[in-house]
């Protein structure tokens, strides 16, 4: 089986390219966002502000977190609904979307405002960088309020396959936020570089409505909660929205630690770590275009389309990690000197703290057990058949070094284990349906009595009624084993 084609792009790889540079993009919108508050603050009012901005930016992740445990997850699980064609479950999926972002919202709004400022002062702060951190909150608060909401509809829009309103909302808000941090930094200070932030946060939420007023949205506004459906939803987006946990928790344990430690005075080079950490944020656009392309595979149950797609968006992930590492170590002594770092001793450690951050750019995420083949069915003598959901990941061969997971089940007298590769779920009829799990349980169930030659040939032929002609759509491979006793074996 080819995974990846070099001299002919594929359908797949096309889409995956075309999404890659919105997802970039949007990623890209994120980091300068974060980013531009300090480097503006650093080129027009100074250091102080610079560590204000950084006191802040925990606050900013938190709600970035919860923001996008629903906006990772929500798209991830509506697009799979509707690769099943289940329109009623895709349309609760995003009404849960709605309410969750709305109330996370709210609630991390009011929290901010309770415990804001007992916050700013655990990191120890001089007089000169806390009043800059009270002053950046005060807007930076309305943001945290919308983040959640702005975070859903961005990533619904852009996975439900706008990616023209996506992009432009994404262009004017990076552009945007920039332009005028720039201008009311001048008039307001600080404050007008949160007021910046919020207001084209708000501009891009209402870009982002137009799909809404388009024929192409199939997204429907509603309210609905379900424990269940939650769960989903956060199991799907856990792992990368943790990322923004991580980087609250290492921004402020690094705000606590070097104002305790050090002084004030050094609370610009958290400001430094924490710039290079959010220009890693870049990588996040593989995910966004990589999330909408699995999960349609996922839904079709193509295991063939994860397999290809994952390679490619492996590969993508590589070399965006060796490209923004070599672009951090080369502007490394230019950071200090935007963020108005003036002293010797804390410009030296500046670069060398953003090459040090540099080195974990490239990294590989590997997927764990089975080899990546299908779920193996298991027929325990007397009982209906059942898949063996254990251990399972990365496809053989797919990474070198990938490491794979062992496990163990019982097996007594008259049990079977059906081995199969993808070809056989997978094979198309004349109207494109796939023969699927279900007829395959079924099949192995009627089988019940017949030998394991006689189960290999019987699902076989069923494979090929089904077909009717239809080209094979990949390789088809089984294998039954079967338990026997002391006495069949002699």
């Amino acid at each position: 089986m080819q995974l990846f084609t070099k001299n002919k792009q594929t359908m797949m790889s096309k889409k995956f390219f075309s999404m890659l540079a919105g997802g970039t993009l949007t990623m890209m919108v994120v980091s300068v966002m974060l980013m531009s508050d300090s480097i503006i603050a650093g080129s027009v009012i100074g250091s102080d502000a610079v560590a204000g901005v950084t006191l802040v930016t925990p606050l900013y992740s938190l709600a970035a977190f919860f923001g996008s445990v629903i906006s990772l997850g929500v798209p991830i699980l509506y697009t799979t609904e509707m690769g099943k064609f289940n329109k009623e479950r895709a349309d609760q999926v995003f009404g849960l979307g709605v309410l969750m972002s709305i109330i996370m919202g709210v609630v991390l709004f009011v929290l901010t405002c309770l415990f804001g400022e007992m916050y700013l002062h655990s990191s120890s702060p001089s007089e000169a960088i806390l009043n800059e951190a009270r002053g950046y909150l005060f807007w930076m608060r309305f943001t945290i309020l919308i983040i959640p909401f702005q975070s859903l509809i961005a990533a619904t829009v852009y996975s439900n396959g706008d990616e023209t309103v996506s992009t432009i909302a994404n262009g004017v808000q990076g552009l945007g936020n920039i332009s005028f941090s720039i201008i009311l930094s001048h008039f307001l200070g600080i404050r007008g570089i949160g007021l910046a932030s919020f207001t084209f946060y708000v501009v891009s939420v209402l870009i982002l409505l137009i799909h809404f007023r388009r024929k192409s949205n199939t997204l429907r506004w509603n309210l609905y909660f379900s424990p269940d459906v939650l769960g989903e939803v956060i199991r799907y987006s856990i792992i990368d929205s943790s990322c923004y946990l991580f980087f609250a928790i290492l921004t402020a344990v690094l705000n606590t630690f070097i104002g305790a430690r050090y002084g004030p005075e050094y609370l610009i080079l958290a400001s430094v770590i924490t710039l290079s950490r959010e220009f890693q944020l870049l990588f996040d656009g593989i995910g966004q275009a990589s999330a909408p392309i699995f999960s349609v595979y996922l839904g079709e149950e193509n295991r063939s389309g994860l397999r290809s797609s994952y390679a490619l968006a492996n590969r993508v992930a590589i070399a965006e990690g060796v490209i923004v590492t070599l672009i951090l170590v080369i502007i490394a002594p230019f950071v200090p000197q935007v963020l108005n770092i003036t002293r010797p001793e804390l410009f030296g450690h500046a670069v060398a703290g953003i090459r040090m951050a540099a080195l974990g750019a490239t990294f590989i995420s590997l997927l764990y057990t089975n080899a990546g083949h299908n779920y193996p069915y298991l027929q325990r003598k007397g009982q209906p058949s059942c898949i063996i959901e254990k251990n399972h990941g990365l496809f053989l061969g797919g990474l070198e070094f990938t490491q794979y997971k062992q496990d163990e089940i019982h097996l007594d007298p008259g049990d079977r284990i059906l081995l199969y590769t993808d070809g056989v779920v997978e094979a198309h009829d004349k109207s494109g349906g796939l023969y699927g799990n279900d007829r395959l349980e079924k099949m192995l169930d009627s089988s019940r009595n017949l030998t394991g030659e006689q189960v290999l040939q019987q699902i076989l032929n069923d494979v090929n009624v089904f077909a009717a002609g239809v080209p094979q759509f990949d390789d088809i491979t089984m294998i039954v084993l079967s338990i026997k006793n002391q006495e069949e074996n002699t």
